[in-house]
């Protein structure tokens, strides 16, 4: 099930992506997404942030891109939600940041989450642009979550159970 549906910016630090609220997206009920829904889409957003490092990282080192590990939401320390729910033909606008000094290539990482339901307006074209609307708007929903993605290889790191 993908939710995300552009990537509007990404860097080391944080990435940003788009999802519209629309039918056949699996979470909605009577043709409205709960706002608790919001913390699938962050899960995505930062599953997106792993695989543009991914490619970051074979592109630098000239080597085919690697299969997508299967990344596991393990983890929601807080969720604060200022709305219950967002209609259909809202645009969500997520930001998903690694917390500082976490954001290997396998682990468990912790993320900061925000998303904002937008309503018919143009999204923000750039990196500046998207930070400058956060400053100015405060999220609908806002998490702190993690994430484990295991080592590409399928082995678990050492000290931690096997299968």
């Amino acid at each position: 099930m993908q939710l995300i549906d552009t990537l509007l910016a990404v860097d080391d630090r944080e990435l940003w992506a788009q999802a519209l609220v629309a039918p056949p997206n699996a979470l909605l009920r009577d043709g409205r997404l709960p706002a608790v829904a919001a913390l699938e889409h962050m899960a995505q957003a930062s599953a997106a942030y792993f695989g543009w490092h991914a490619m970051c990282e074979a592109e630098r080192d000239d080597v085919a891109v690697p299969e997508p590990a299967p990344g596991m939401l393990v983890a929601c320390r807080s969720l604060d939600t200022r709305v219950t729910q967002f209609e259909t033909g809202a645009q969500l606008l997520i930001a998903v940041e690694p917390a500082a000094g976490n954001a290997g290539s396998h682990a468990l990482v912790r993320f900061r989450g925000r998303l904002w339901g937008r309503s018919g307006e143009h999204s923000p074209d750039s990196a500046a642009a998207l930070r400058a609307y956060a400053a100015d708007h405060e999220p609908a929903v806002s998490a702190e979550f993690s994430v484990y993605v295991p080592p590409a290889d399928g082995t678990a790191p050492q000290g931690e159970p096997h299968g």
